[in-house]
């Protein structure tokens, strides 16, 4: 029986990979099919299907993809020589599972005496455990487990107490769509603070971590968080000599992420709800009265708040009264809205549904890339 040839949709399901990045490896000649139908489709054969089996495996061991097409072209692991590494790999993995399930063992044990935790408490339990065996050196798990050890059994209940109580008043703000700079919320920031320094001592060294993730070979290196983190975090990764591009989201979005990370954060990308170079008359208009007025430039929570004020005064136009019923389908009715941070349009769940840019340190000043619109 003659070996199939897989279209690019079959293999990416067969394979769990996506078309779009069976597209991509054919655009950069990864993997290329076998041949193209008339109507343009690409099928792969065996030679192809062998040759994917040793990019995932490699990609496995922690190879970038120029890596992997290095190795490929100059005589690199054949198919079992990567079998073989995948294995070694595998058992690898099975040595940490067999490991991760001692210590769950233990956490189950030490629960015993309670309630128990609930299934989904349970669920969360593994998940942090797995990130801990990953990212964390031996030594700082010791560290968490004896600042366990020094706050006690009641120390750690009163803990997870205060805990509950501020997610649920986070909870609570978001679901009020609270503005996340509104100064109302810094006793809230202040309490979460305090909380982790009760359990990390504040400890602002990621070394350890950005070591584990150095040996991955990462193509990129996502930081979510603020600018005082990630300029922090650009610092050490720098000084590890990692020169892959940091990605970050408006947290960034700061005067002092320049100052902080200085030139550990040139290059690195991170988006944002509008940037003050778009060549858009909204934009121009704004940042001109802003600078007017306050002599800075303003940042995307300024545009944010600019742009809400008007939309909402653009509702109160439409509305036929200013009832608080009324008012409110007014907004979700909102539809093509020209803001500063792009076209606003509110959608079935009342949120805005907009573009987003995407801008590049250089030189200290968050440089206008692109905007991503939203999809249709």
């Amino acid at each position: 029986m003659d070996d199939p040839a897989y279209t690019v949709g079959a293999l990416a399901k067969a394979s769990g990979l996506t078309v779009r990045t069976l597209h991509h490896w054919d655009a950069i000649g990864l993997l290329v099919p076998a041949e193209r139908a008339g109507n343009g489709y690409r099928r792969y054969g065996p030679d192809e299907v062998a040759r994917l089996y040793r990019i995932l495996a490699l990609r496995r061991l922690g190879l970038s993809l120029d890596e992997i097409a290095g190795a490929l072209e100059h005589e690199g692991p054949g198919l079992e020589a990567a079998v073989r590494a995948h294995l070694a790999r595998v058992e690898e993995q099975l040595a940490a599972t067999a490991e991760l399930r001692d210590r769950l063992v233990r956490i189950l044990d030490a629960l015993g005496a309670d309630a128990g935790p609930s299934p989904r408490q349970l669920i969360e339990t593994i998940e942090v455990m797995t990130m801990h065996e990953q990212y964390y050196t031996p030594e700082q798990l010791e560290q968490l487990a004896a600042r366990r050890e020094t706050l006690g059994e009641k120390g750690m209940r009163r803990a997870q107490d205060d805990w509950a109580r501020l997610i649920a008043e986070v909870e609570a703000e978001r679901v009020a769509g609270t503005d996340p700079a509104d100064p109302k919320l810094a006793p809230l920031l202040d309490r979460w603070q305090a909380l982790i320094q009760a359990f990390t001592g504040g400890d602002q060294d990621f070394s350890a971590q950005l070591t584990t993730i150095r040996q991955t070979n990462p193509e990129v290196i996502f930081v979510p968080g603020y600018y005082t983190d990630a300029g922090n975090i650009a610092i050490q990764v720098r000084k590890l000599g990692i020169k892959v591009p940091l990605l970050g989201g408006d947290g960034w979005d700061s005067t002092q992420l320049a100052a902080i990370g200085k030139d550990a954060i040139e290059g690195s990308y991170y988006s944002n709800h509008y940037s003050f170079q778009e060549d858009r008359p909204e934009v121009k208009n704004f940042v001109e009265k802003y600078k007017a007025d306050y002599g800075v430039i303003p940042d995307g929570l300024a545009a944010l708040g600019y742009d809400a004020a008007r939309l909402l005064f653009d509702a109160m136009k439409r509305s036929a009264s200013l009832d608080g019923k009324t008012l409110a389908a007014s907004i979700a009715a909102t539809k093509g809205f020209a803001g500063v941070t792009g076209s606003i349009t509110m959608d079935a769940n009342r949120d805005a549904h907009k573009s987003a840019v995407i801008v590049q340190m250089k030189g200290g000043v968050p440089v206008y890339v692109t905007t991503i619109a939203p999809p249709e």
